[in-house]
């Protein structure tokens, strides 16, 4: 079950952690190579706000949250001015960093986005003409044309799994607070 993020929770403030497994090895002349992994994912540290009015909803949020099969769909912070919705230049394969756009008009270093019918979440690392380099490899593959979202892409997160089925999370206790923090994992 995918729920969407309610109206009545404000996020005041968060911490963006990308968690890229990697492994090393060392050869016998001491030189350590490292290579990147697949499964990339992002965690998101929130401060919430709950409009005092909706406490109740907000409870019934969480214990739906909670429950094994629950995610939430987050849209990303909108860094650009109009970054739009743009296209991918040719095709690209899952494991590629460096995607051609069309047009890069009002895309930026930093920016987050999304595939067409992906879930997942990537970064701007950097802009050469109409390329950009993503912080990660592709997760699957995209065709040529393929749209890309900027304005408030969305991905897929499910509550940490250290915070499923806490205390700080039920029923009771959310009609006492105003605010509270958050964790939520990407979904990959």
């Amino acid at each position: 079950m995918t729920l969407d993020w309610p109206d009545f929770l404000i996020v005041k403030s968060i911490d963006t952690i990308s968690n890229q497994p990697t492994v090393s090895s060392q050869a016998r002349n001491g030189k350590t190579f490292t290579r990147e992994l697949s499964g990339h994912r992002f965690d998101l540290n929130m401060r919430i706000d709950v409009i005092p009015t909706a406490r109740k909803q907000a409870g019934g949020f969480f214990m739906a949250l909670q429950s094994d099969a629950s995610f939430v769909r987050y849209s990303a912070p909108e860094w650009a001015g109009d970054g739009g919705t743009k296209t991918t230049n040719g095709a690209r394969v899952a494991g590629d960093r460096s995607i051609a756009f069309t047009s890069i008009t009002g895309v930026q270093v930093y920016d987050w986005l999304t595939f067409a019918n992906h879930d997942k979440l990537y970064r701007i690392i950097d802009i050469s003409g109409n390329t950009v380099t993503l912080n990660t490899r592709l997760q699957s593959d995209i065709p040529a044309g393929t749209a890309v979202t900027l304005d408030a892409p969305t991905g897929l997160f499910e509550l940490a799994p250290d915070l499923k089925g806490a205390a700080s999370f039920n029923r009771r206790l959310l009609r006492e607070l105003s605010s509270f923090n958050l964790r939520l994992i990407e979904a990959i």
